[in-house]
């Protein structure tokens, strides 16, 4: 018995490795490609949408490679919710959102508070291609659209379905260990408990519903109203 769960941890293990090394991997190779097309062009406000392009073309690839991508992509039904829990998960929703802005803000005003001048790659460079005189509506499908979906099918679909094989009797840490682990693939301290307290909803929302709708839906809400409250 002691064996079999090593060996199945030993492969859980594996597993995201090899998920999270294949997309470092894409993200490597498809980065250099667009620097040979374009030198020059990373300094640029315009190569935002490249860039965001990229990111989400390096989740989605090494789920077209794994086996894990075929349970992810099982995953992009449409969820058969009674009213009641239909009722249940837009409330659930509404409140992941209002909690997650403002523990943002708690968040901005402690490091402010403590001095640290601390800022968000990701979000420094919308701003820029604002300021640039880019249409937030030309931003939408790379901001809002893209990352909503590839992001729930790389964490929730594989990622956290790896970890329910390992922990089938607990979902909470199970949700802990994926939303940590999407806090900390946007390598930014500023946001980290934000991160991971939308990521706890969204892997919340996928086990409950048996889908990945309702968190992709929720995920390019919460970026398209970042967008326009930048």
């Amino acid at each position: 018995m002691m064996t079999g769960t090593n060996t199945q941890l030993k492969a859980g293990i594996y597993t995201l490795l090899t998920l999270f090394a294949l997309f470092l991997l894409v993200q490597l190779l498809l980065g250099a490609l667009y620097m040979l097309v374009s030198p020059g062009a990373l300094s640029s406000p315009s190569s935002l949408e490249p860039l965001l392009l990229i990111t989400g073309l390096s989740f989605i690839t090494p789920l077209l490679l794994l086996p894990q991508g075929r349970a992810a992509f099982a995953l992009l039904r449409l969820p058969r919710l009674s009213r009641r829990k239909l009722g249940h998960c837009l409330l659930a929703s509404a409140a992941i959102l209002a909690l997650a802005f403002a523990v943002d803000e708690l968040e901005f005003r402690l490091f402010s508070w403590l001095g640290w001048e601390l800022k968000d790659e990701a979000t420094e460079l919308i701003c820029q291609a604002i300021n640039s005189g880019t249409p937030r509506l030309k931003l939408i499908p790379y901001i809002s659209l893209l990352p909503a979906f590839a992001e729930e099918l790389f964490f929730r679909g594989a990622v956290q379905g790896t970890l329910e094989r390992l922990a089938p009797k607990r979902p909470r840490l199970v949700w802990g260990l994926t939303s940590v682990l999407f806090a900390l693939m946007h390598l930014s301290i500023l946001g980290f408990v934000t991160r991971s307290l939308l990521g706890y909803g969204f892997s919340y929302l996928c086990s409950r519903t048996h889908s990945l709708w309702p968190g992709i839906a929720l995920h390019a809400l919460n970026n398209l109203i970042v967008l326009y409250l930048l």
